[in-house]
């Protein structure tokens, strides 16, 4: 997992942590609009490839941006 500090983040970590390790993400167009079903509730697909944690833990990782004193 690479590491940056973002002037504008905000908030826990279990966000940018999710967003890596998620297996089921928001599927988007190729125009980068969301897309919804008839409901219009979001759809979603499964990555292909899976995302695979080659070294380090998640959970470690979302403690350590929680306690982290950075806004």
């Amino acid at each position: 997992m690479l590491i940056q500090f973002c002037p504008n983040g905000k908030g826990g970590g279990a966000g940018p942590v999710n967003y890596l390790t998620d297996r089921e993400v928001l599927a988007y167009d190729e125009n980068r609009a969301l897309i919804r079903d008839e409901a219009g509730k979001p759809q979603t697909i499964t990555r292909n490839p899976l995302p695979e944690v080659l070294r380090g833990d998640p959970q470690r990782m979302t403690k350590c941006i929680h306690l982290s004193s950075f806004a």
